[in-house]
């Protein structure tokens, strides 16, 4: 089965891993406290280097076998910059951002993988594969939209790996316009708009 040009939209990577993100802003605010939503098999959690690393994954990988809605329903701890890359599905990163954002430290940050699916497939919600779409992104671009029209929080999304967003709770002078719309073809019509920036320029 081919893909169809309609169903490609045009996002090329630049080089880069998600963890060279995480590192520069642990690095950048000399940050004590990491913690990182979705494990998996540990590719980036083993790669950031900080004091105080906390994991959580239900099945696999960091400290912690529990689901994020279990982890910051007890959790009494901040920190200062948090990954979010678990359940890739819009309304389960808009849980984990608004409780990551109860538990960040003053002038700390919030990443977030995923957000620029490069066909419909890799963003489809639940998943269909397709034998050209091996990288399930799901529809976390959606999340990219709503925090890029947040005005409190300064948002970017740094155009490597899929896609890394980074946040921080600043007034955000450059909004977009985002009416909620969830379809395929606004994503590849408009993922332009984004707020999108190398890892050089980071």
């Amino acid at each position: 089965m081919t893909m169809l040009e309609t169903d490609r939209s045009g996002i090329e990577y630049g080089e880069g891993q998600r963890y060279q993100v995480i590192q520069h802003c642990i690095d950048r605010i000399q940050a004590e406290r990491y913690l990182e939503i979705g494990c998996s098999m540990n590719d980036c959690f083993d790669q950031v280097v900080c004091d105080v690393k906390v994991g959580v994954d239900p099945e696999r990988g960091g400290t912690l076998r529990m689901t994020s809605d279990q982890f910051f329903a007890d959790n009494t701890e901040q920190f200062d910059v948090i990954f979010i890359d678990g359940l890739h599905e819009h309304s389960q990163v808009q849980r984990d951002f608004k409780n990551a954002s109860e538990c960040l430290t003053a002038g700390g940050y919030i990443l977030l993988h995923d957000m620029l699916p490069k066909n419909r497939y890799a963003a489809s919600w639940p998943r269909t594969k397709h034998p050209e779409a091996p990288a399930w992104n799901g529809d976390v671009w959606r999340n990219a939209f709503e925090m890029a029209a947040d005005p409190n929080w300064e948002f970017f999304i740094v155009q490597i790996d899929h896609g890394v967003g980074v946040a921080r709770r600043k007034d955000n002078a450059a909004t977009i316009d985002y009416n909620g719309e969830s379809s395929w073809e606004f994503f590849r019509d408009n993922w332009k708009r984004l707020p999108l920036i190398s890892l050089k320029k980071l």
